[in-house]
């Protein structure tokens, strides 16, 4: 792999872990806290693959990002949501500057992680992903609109 490619995939991992950490600090479902810790330590063990240059550790890690972002769409937690469409939007725009996927080990045949039907899927996740956002934006007005006239209706009484 090269090293260019290594120091994107260690930035992207470490801003998706800001955002992952981030998210720890709020209140959680127990589905959202699993998989922001297993995603944790996928990422201690994707860097340390990355430093090791262990490339079959690396594909079977590649194969992992397609099932978290398979289960994405199941998180209530609006930062995990974020770090998904950020890696979705992050992998589609690599595909089209690089021309490939960046995991790929270049020496070998099997192209996991590019293509026409993963190009589908991750657009279409992206769609869903992008949706769901906007719903906890709407609930926090409601919720604080709804404050507003409970304090307004107090005064009047």
């Amino acid at each position: 792999m090269e090293f260019e490619n290594k120091i994107i995939l260690m930035f992207i991992t470490f801003a998706l872990d800001i955002l992952i950490l981030n998210s720890l600090s709020r209140k959680m479902k127990t589905f959202d806290l699993y998989y922001a810790s297993s995603i944790l330590i996928i990422h201690g063990i994707f860097i340390n693959a990355l430093f090791l240059c262990s490339q079959k550790i690396l594909d079977i890690l590649h194969y992992s990002i397609f099932i978290y972002i398979a289960f994405s769409p199941f998180l209530s937690n609006k930062y995990l949501i974020g770090a998904n469409l950020l890696l979705v939007f992050l992998i589609q725009l690599l595909w089209i500057v690089k021309g490939c996927c960046i995991l790929n080990n270049p020496e070998n045949p099997i192209r996991f992680g590019f293509g026409f039907e993963i190009s589908i899927f991750t657009l279409i996740y992206t769609i869903i992903l992008a949706n769901k956002l906007p719903k906890f934006r709407i609930k926090n007005i409601n919720k604080k609109k709804l404050k507003i006239k409970k304090r307004t209706r107090k005064l009047i009484i």
